[in-house]
């Protein structure tokens, strides 16, 4: 009897191995599940997403950058709009512009004399 046991033992002995092997892999397959899903989180979805990232932080910076420039000169253009149309400004233009070519006639006059 002690003959058949244990040949009956051996011819099973493979088999439990390999299901103990199976059982194993099947009970660790919620970590390595895991594992697989933020390995490919990490390499094909948290890499490019922190590369695009920084693309678009420094896009945003240009554009700030660009944004402000734009609005200071919309600010000077619209100054100088409302300049134009006050008639005080036109004015006082007209009378600056009068007393330089006064001067610059007074000048030439001079040189002529000497």
């Amino acid at each position: 009897m002690a003959s058949i046991t244990s040949a009956s033992t051996a011819a099973t002995a493979p088999s439990a191995q390999s299901t103990s092997v199976f059982a194993g892999i099947v009970a660790w397959s919620p970590v390595w599940i895991a594992f697989l899903v933020l390995g490919q989180v990490a390499l094909l979805g948290l890499r490019p997403a922190l590369t695009e990232r920084k693309r678009l932080a420094a896009a945003e910076a240009e554009m700030r950058a660009r944004t402000e420039r734009e609005q200071a000169r919309s600010a000077e253009l619209e100054r100088l709009e409302r300049a134009q149309n006050d008639p005080i400004y036109l004015e006082r233009e007209r009378r600056a512009l009068r007393n330089i070519k006064a001067e610059e006639s007074d000048d030439a006059a001079g040189d002529e004399e000497r």
